[in-house]
């Protein structure tokens, strides 16, 4: 029986516009193979054919699953967006237009075989659209897709190759085997990076890894389908994909709906990224520091620094684990290196011109050293830059907890949820004449002249605040001798640091304060960490965490 096609008479404009909008004519692979998996099929197979004589290519698209009834073809084969996948979650499609995009290829006819419950039919369409549905006599398993297209032998040769590269790019995670031609295009789902989580939960997949490259690629899938991938993830360094049934593709197929199943799907990711890696990195330096294999320990180092430089603070810092090796002994954590500081009992960071990291195992070194405590490596190691990175982290996280409880102090004693301004309308420089605080701050400025920064003097003050603003770890000045307007005074940035004359530094500041009491028992690691703080108290863009850490470690 003949049908005049709602498609065609009804609704023409739009099924040409929506055709169109398809990317690539060729991804109706990709929707024909999402029907045969909504349809439970356990395998598609997909192969081609070539009339030399007539000039005509025929792709066929077979899938095994439940196939359709004759309803199922007149309501929703054949009718624009019309769809029976509705707020269902096992199932992929949600538009009711897959079927539609097999049109973009401008075929001359499309012929569909399927049936279920005994009754078995063909629709077959022409290319205006108009379709007949046939009564067959022979059974059919599942639904079989024929599309059928004149082609000269180049341009088939040229289609074929094209169809087989979008179906393996869109295709290749799906979990039911897809041949094309005989061979299985199917991939693992996998990445490669040196270290990697994986993470499951019913509907949901995930592996990501840290790379060395900053952009790192990701994926998006539904059930192995791909949405969307790239090679810039929202995590510079950390490779990913996640295949979620509640991740969806907007209606033109090119982008990864954002719902809030999507926020979720990101929250997911981002605890991955953030903390099961790190964890794991952990993991490996903790077991390889007590083993001795410094040299496999490294390997793992060196992604940690490449982290730490990209990210700064991060919750992957475990300032108790037992991660640094020792040449004699058990290794040590980032936090018995900060005690080691103080109390002198290790040439880290004491002598510069000296190695300040020993060769692993050297154990009439050791005994010479008479117990000293020295960690394997030499100047400017990975171990180096690690350990300084990790010891600057534990006394940025204590300085941390001193100021949180300073401000939850001072807003009791206002009564007040927040600090208030002090009752001023310019900010006033005080030179403090501590010892200490001044030995201090010559120390940083020698390191923001090591790094470039064209500063005559950093000296301690005690700054006070604008109305309405907010306290100051430093500020730039031509002159600390005499006060400074607010007006005329320039925010901290590296440009501001590469031209100023003076940095007043606020010895008032919790943090501050806490630098000038560790300064006499570690006095390089208070300067670095003075000047890190220095740098972050900029609100200008120009002082992103890279730019910290090359400062900072080179």
């Amino acid at each position: 029986m003949s049908q005049p096609s709602d498609l065609n008479r009804e609704l023409s404009g739009i099924m040409q516009e929506l055709v169109s909008q398809f990317s690539d004519p060729h991804a109706f692979f990709r929707e024909l193979i999402q029907n045969a998996i909504d349809a439970g099929s356990g395998e598609v197979e997909i192969f081609f054919e070539y009339d030399d004589a007539a000039g005509v290519m025929t792709a066929h698209v077979n899938d095994f699953g439940e196939g359709m009834t004759r309803e199922i073809i007149e309501s929703k084969l054949t009718r624009l967006f019309s769809s029976a996948k509705d707020s269902d979650f096992t199932k992929i499609g949600k538009f009711g237009i897959g079927f539609v995009s097999v049109f973009a290829v401008q075929p001359d006819a499309v012929c569909v075989d399927t049936g279920r419950n005994g009754d078995f039919w063909r629709v077959l369409f022409d290319r205006d659209r108009d379709y007949e549905l046939i009564r067959l006599d022979e059974p059919v398993e599942g639904t079989q897709v024929r599309v059928i297209k004149r082609l000269t032998a180049r341009e088939y040769d040229a289609f074929r190759a094209r169809a087989t590269e979008v179906i393996r790019y869109w295709c290749r995670h799906v979990r039911a085997p897809v041949i094309v031609d005989g061979e299985e295009i199917n991939a693992a789902f996998d990445l490669e990076a040196p270290i990697k989580v994986t993470h499951e939960e019913e509907g949901t997949r995930v592996v990501a890894g840290f790379v060395r490259s900053h952009q790192a690629p990701y994926g998006f899938y539904n059930r192995g389908l791909t949405l969307k991938e790239g090679d810039e993830s929202p995590w510079p360094h950390v490779a990913l994909k996640i295949d979620s049934r509640y991740l969806e593709h907007t209606l033109t197929r090119d982008q990864v709906l954002q719902d809030e199943h999507y926020v979720k799907a990101m929250k997911l990711l981002g605890d991955v990224a953030t903390e099961r890696l790190p964890r794991e990195l952990f993991a490996r330096l903790e077991e390889h520091a007590a083993s001795g294999d410094v040299g496999e320990w490294e390997r793992w180092a060196e992604l940690c620094v490449m982290y730490a430089n990209t990210y700064g603070d991060f919750e992957g810092w475990r300032a108790d684990a037992k991660i640094f090796p020792v040449v004699m002994g058990d290794p040590v954590s980032a936090r018995d290196l900060v005690s080691l500081e103080k109390e002198k009992r290790s040439p880290l960071f004491l002598d510069k011109k000296r190695l300040l990291f020993l060769a692993p195992r050297d154990v009439a070194l050791a005994e010479a050293l008479e117990g000293v405590t020295t960690l394997a490596g030499g100047l400017g190691s990975t171990l180096e830059r690690l350990a300084m990175s990790a010891m600057l982290w534990v006394v940025r996280s204590d300085m941390t907890t001193v100021e949180r409880g300073a401000r939850r102090l001072a807003s009791v004693e206002r009564g007040v949820d927040e600090l208030e301004p002090l009752d001023t309308a310019y900010m006033w420089a005080f030179v403090s004449g501590d010892e200490v605080a001044r030995a201090l701050c010559d120390a940083t400025l020698a390191l923001m002249r090591a790094w470039g920064a064209v500063v005559e003097r950093v000296v301690p003050g005690r700054l006070g605040y604008v109305r309405g603003g907010r306290p100051r770890v430093a500020w730039p000045c031509e002159d600390h001798t005499r006060p400074t307007p607010m007006q005329d005074v320039t925010e901290v940035s590296v440009d501001a640091l590469g031209r100023c004359g003076e940095l007043v530094v606020n010895v008032e500041d919790p943090g501050v304060a806490r630098l000038i009491a560790l300064y006499p028992s570690a006095p390089e690691l208070a300067a670095h960490a003075l000047f890190e703080r220095v740098l972050r108290s900029s609100d200008a863009e120009d002082v992103d965490e890279a730019s910290i850490h090359r400062a900072l470690y080179g």
